[in-house]
């Protein structure tokens, strides 16, 4: 809760009440205009946050599920992103890809954005050698929470198609 609380109050340009809670609540929103956030996975975590936001907002106002899906969407493709950025940096260091929850232990801020994208479900198989990686994002529910499914690779290229809810493959068209 406290991470909607953040997002809300960062957003929100208003500079006494929310000045307590940016600070309180969101040590990683700005504390004034002029602040900016430095690190890009906490930028992404705030992004998909509004995201879902913004779904829960739509689904309150008896929006339709397209507009929902299309959030959601748009959440598990950045989410794609910035598993390659992470995988990127992972690499330089360690010389292998890694899974998932490997990830999200080593960098705590990347695990609670995989925990906020909602709708979707993210998956990493890196191969036996840990020379290439394949991600994959899924709707959770199909037709609910999402339509299109995510693919992806060690070279950053994401590819998507309606697979029905099943996991989409390096056959399918790249997003453009």
């Amino acid at each position: 809760m406290s991470g909607l609380l953040c997002s809300v109050a960062w957003a929100s340009r208003s500079s006494a009440a929310l000045g307590v809670v940016r600070r309180n609540i969101c040590p990683i929103a700005p504390l004034d205009e002029r602040s900016s956030i430095v690190n890009p996975n906490q930028k992404r975590l705030l992004l998909v946050i509004w995201f879902w936001l913004l779904a829960a907002i739509l689904n309150g106002c008896g929006v339709q599920t397209e507009q929902i899906m299309a959030s959601n969407q748009a959440a598990a493709v950045q989410v794609l992103r910035t598993i390659h950025q992470s995988e990127q940096g992972n690499y330089q260091v360690q010389k292998k890809y890694i899974t998932l929850d490997e990830l999200g232990r080593n960098n705590p801020e990347f695990h609670s954005l995989i925990m906020a994208s909602l709708g979707y479900r993210h998956q990493v198989r890196p191969s036996q050698d840990g020379k290439t990686y394949e991600a994959f994002a899924t709707p959770i529910e199909y037709g609910k929470t999402g339509r299109i499914s995510y693919y992806a690779t060690e070279k950053g290229i994401i590819h998507a198609s309606d697979k029905g809810g099943r996991e989409a493959g390096r056959e399918d068209p790249e997003l453009k």
